[in-house]
């Protein structure tokens, strides 16, 4: 989709958790990706939320990735998620 001409794109960044056990043993990685919410303008853009989009060939990819490592993946939708 296009970006109306009076809109501003704001910055995003990514978090990274490793999740451990109480044995100090890996039990998962997370990540998330964070819309840098403190450039946001009072009453300018902030009317509205959007969330990315990912393409088909992206969660194929994912898939397949997931399934030659054996690993579990979960789906999980958020109408507003916020990053602390």
């Amino acid at each position: 989709s296009e970006v109306p001409w009076h809109a501003k794109i704001l910055k995003s960044t990514r978090a990274f958790k490793i999740k451990r056990l109480p044995s100090g043993l890996i039990r998962k990685f997370k990540a998330r990706l964070c819309v840098r919410g403190d450039l946001q303008e009072f009453g300018v853009n902030n009317w509205d939320t959007y969330a990315p989009v990912v393409t088909w060939t992206t969660v194929r990819l994912i898939t397949v990735i997931a399934l030659v490592h054996g690993l579990c993946s979960k789906q999980v939708d958020y109408v507003n998620a916020y990053c602390q």
